[in-house]
Formats: structure tokens, sequence, C-alpha cells
């Protein structure tokens, strides 16, 4: 796999839009009344960050207009975990003038500006990228601990603020997990579908769960962690937040226990286990105890998470309808995951191993979708 890099991926993204770097540099500088900027090390594909500033303390992001980031997300965010989001100002367009009108017509957008609160810390990304010890050290598991000790607390905030919901946006959600599901069940290979149908299955209890705010894109660079100590300092990007069954983001939980590896795939570290049993005593302490069917409700719907994920091609609103994976790289490298998750005895998710496949799966969705 080739070396990032972040110029490369810069360049790749102001191809796909009708605004500038340098629209988006001066954008910041005005902002921020500063002629420091600088480009965040590690980018989106999806959008340019920029570390703005007298003392870099601010973000500037620049989104495509079909990205545009969803304000009372990031409102609801910062309600529910507070100094851990950042405050989020939206600043207009760049390059949507009439005189864009034909870039616009071959594809390319104009782009949205966001100004935000930098938090502190550093990516986890990073943190791990500067211990001069491996992930998979004894050195490193206390580190670790924090880490899950803390996400708890984020995950144990959000199950503590069910969200409010018509049952018209339930039964919609519902009916597009099922038609996703069918999908999968018809365009999958066969090791996977036991895990479809019993999703299929769980459906209306996976749908009784508390409805929650999800991140929907829990990774190693979007979570800040202390330098010192990695205790859980932020998480930025909720630009795939919404509100959906608690459960369907625990999966994400893998990305911080384990590595990928394309020689042999997902491999867990040596304290997965004892991270794990962290994560859930931290949570059940700050929730109360919970029931083994809402335990097993829970577990079902982070691989219903899994399959979401990993099943499809991108979900981004500016990419083509996501289809199921397909035997060429990018299918290969997600299949990849759906094994260690799933599948591999050695790696697969708690629970997994004891979830019973229900032939008689329900029917009432549109199966060709």
């Amino acid at each position: 796999m080739a070396a990032y890099n972040v110029e490369e991926e810069i360049a790749a993204f102001f191809k796909k839009t009708t605004a500038s770097r340098d629209n988006c540099e001066e954008k910041a500088r005005s902002l921020t009344g500063s002629d420091r900027v600088l480009a965040i090390p590690i980018q989106s594909a999806s959008s340019f960050s920029m570390y703005a500033g007298a003392s870099l303390e601010h973000v500037v992001q620049c989104r495509p207009r079909s990205l545009a980031l969803k304000m009372d997300m990031y409102d609801l965010a910062r309600n529910i975990h507070g100094p851990l989001v950042p405050a989020v100002q939206s600043h207009g367009e760049l390059g949507g003038s009439d005189a864009n009108e034909e870039a616009q017509n071959d594809g390319r957008e104009p782009l949205v500006v966001c100004l935000m609160t930098r938090l502190p810390g550093i990516t986890q990304l990073d943190f791990a990228l500067s211990r001069n010890v491996s992930q998979d050290s004894p050195e490193f598991f206390p580190f670790r601990q924090n880490l899950f000790t803390d996400l708890a607390s984020f995950f144990a905030r959000s199950w503590l603020a069910p969200q409010s919901v018509s049952s018209e946006y339930r039964e919609n959600l519902k009916a597009e997990y099922g038609r996703d599901l069918y999908r999968l069940l018809n365009d999958l290979p066969d090791q996977f579908k036991p895990h479809v149908e019993t999703c299929l299955a769980s459906l209306d209890d996976i749908m009784s769960l508390p409805m929650v705010l999800s991140h929907g894109d829990l990774c190693v660079s979007n979570v800040l962690v202390d330098e010192a100590s990695c205790h859980l300092k932020g998480v930025v990007d909720w630009a795939e937040a919404t509100v959906r069954p608690f459960g369907l983001d625990l999966h994400f939980l893998q990305r911080f226990a384990g590595a990928m590896h394309l020689s042999n795939g997902w491999s867990r570290y040596p304290d997965y286990d004892a991270v794990e049993e962290t994560f859930w005593a931290a949570f059940t302490r700050q929730v109360g105890s919970l029931g083994d069917q809402t335990i097993r409700n829970i577990k079902r719907a982070r691989v219903l998470g899994v399959l979401l994920l990993h099943g499809f091609t991108s979900r981004l609103a500016n990419q083509p309808e996501p289809v199921v994976l397909k035997d060429d790289d990018h299918g290969r490298y997600q299949m990849m995951y759906l094994d260690g998750y799933l599948i591999n005895p050695a790696t697969r998710l708690d629970g997994v191993n004891r979830m019973d496949r229900i032939s008689c799966y329900r029917t009432d969705f549109n199966k060709t979708g």
C-alpha cells in the first residue's frame, strides 16, 4: 500500500471543487484575523481542514455543498458530550457564483465553510505513532485502559440521552435497514449470510433499543487523546452523525483494540479481553444493570453496524448509490473486516458465536430495494 501523502490528498480533493486551496486559506485568514494557516497533516477525502489563528487555536474546514455539516447534529453532540465536541459556526460558501456554473455542471461543487474551536490533544493515531513501543507491548496497555474507560463514558452519555423520534422516522429507518440487509443476503459470500439472517430476524429487537446520537465514524483519526496519558480529550468530524438505535457504533471500538494487516487480516492486541472488560464494567457502572435480552439486542445492533459499514461501498452523499462489495481491491479489504469481526473464531466479536441462526426471518421488506 502506498505511503500517505497529504499534498496528493489535498490536490485530489480540489479537483472536485469549484473553489481553490488559495480561496480556502484566504477565507481562514479572514475568519481568524491572522495570516497563520496550516493544513492539518491528515486530511479527510471529503473535506479540506486547516489550523488557523495566531496560536493555531481554530480549525477552518471546507466541505462540498452536498456534504455540508448537519448543524443540528453538532448542537446535539455539544449538548450531550459538552467540551469533547468542538463548537462550530457556519460561514457561507466559496466557489458558488454564477461564474462557476460551467464548472458545477461537470460535477465539481462549491465549498461550505465552517469555523471550529480546536480541541486539546492529539489523534489516537498520532499518539500511537509517537510512542517508542508497539501497541502490542505491555507498556502500551495502561494507555489503552485509560482510553477504553473514557470511551465507556462517551457511550454511556449517549445511552443516558435517548432521543425522541416519530413512529414514521423509526419505521423508515427499520425499512431502510431491511432493504440493505436483503441486498447483503443476496450478494455477500455465503459465510456472512447467517449473520445477515440473524439481523433481519432481530430488527424489531434492535429497533426497540434507545434511539441515540451516533457519531458514525469513530476512528483513530477522529478521537483526540491526551498526549501523555491517552485519556479522551475530544471527538471530531461529526459529519456522519445521525440518530439511530444504540449499539450500531460499538464495533468502532475494535479499531482501538486491534489492528488490520493486509497479509493476515484483523488481529487483537494482547490486552483485548482486559480492555473489553474495562469498557463494559465502566459502561454499566454509569447506565445501571442491563438485562440479558438488552445485552443480546445491543450485540446484534453491533453486528448490524458492521454489516452496514463494511458490506457496502461508500455511503457519502456525493458518491454513487452504495452497492454490495465486489471482488475487487476495496471489496477484499472490507471483507477482511467482516471476516475478522464475524467469522474468525480467534477474533470475532463477543457473542457472535452464540448468535442463533434464524432461518425464518421476516419478509416484510422490499427485497429488491
